[in-house]
């Protein structure tokens, strides 16, 4: 049985409500609210004025619900908080995942670089460590990553994301739902030169048969993962 992962505390994230359903019932409010106001603008033409005060205070207490939305709060909460990282405190299963690291005698890499990203926290929700049972998945890809750094000569200034549980990817804005770091075998990369030149050399060792998997191209970082097939974007 697979030990529970080292996290950071956190209180627990609520679950979102469907957004298709978030939006049908903002849509049923503003339409009942414009409804509402229009039925009373002409109904009572005397006292339109006063009715045109009520409409637009009625229709502001609308748009004050849609912000406290839990989804809206919780993209605005995002924004407003960007990653942060705490203090990384290793129990049992973090040394033996730090042990693990070790004996893949990486060259250039460390194995605190690999766990710094599993202790951010965005807002109120906790990344953490990988479950024991997938931590070789990101073998190859930190094998990789590695042998980029050296072909490029250029210093690896950080891991931005590795493992990502699953609560802590759906805070991630624009993370996929099926992303691949949930699996562990992504890391998002930022080396000491353009992102251009990162691409380049994890597709060259890409054609020589070194991993198949996916590149992704960000403005300031370099997406590798060694899912098995092979993806660009």
């Amino acid at each position: 049985m697979s030990k529970k992962a080292s996290t950071p505390t956190a209180h627990p994230s609520p679950r979102l409500p469907d957004e298709s359903v978030a939006r049908r019932l903002v849509v049923k409010g503003l339409v009942g609210t414009a409804l509402g106001g229009a039925l009373g603008y002409f109904g009572y033409p005397w006292i339109a004025g006063n009715r045109q005060k009520e409409f637009a205070a009625a229709m502001q207490r609308v748009w004050d619900n849609i912000k406290e939305h839990p989804s809206v709060r919780r993209r605005r909460e995002v924004a407003e908080h960007p990653a942060r990282t705490v203090p990384i405190v290793l129990d049992a299963d973090g040394r033996d995942y730090e042990t693990f690291l070790t004996a893949l005698h990486l060259r250039h890499i460390t194995p605190m670089e690999v766990i710094r990203p599993h202790f951010k926290m965005r807002g109120t929700v906790a990344n953490c460590l990988p479950p024991r049972e997938i931590w070789p998945n990101i073998a190859t890809t930190l094998r990789v990553a590695d042998e980029v750094r050296h072909q490029l000569g250029a210093r690896l200034d950080a891991i931005v994301s590795a493992y990502r549980c699953p609560a802590y990817n759906a805070a991630c804005p624009g993370a996929a739902r099926s992303s691949f770091h949930m699996q562990n075998f992504a890391l998002d990369l930022v080396y000491d030169c353009p992102p251009a030149q990162v691409v380049k050399a994890a597709e060259a060792l890409r054609l020589k048969g070194f991993f198949k998997g996916g590149i992704g191209r960000y403005a300031g970082f370099t997406h590798i993962d060694a899912r098995g097939t092979n993806a660009d974007w």
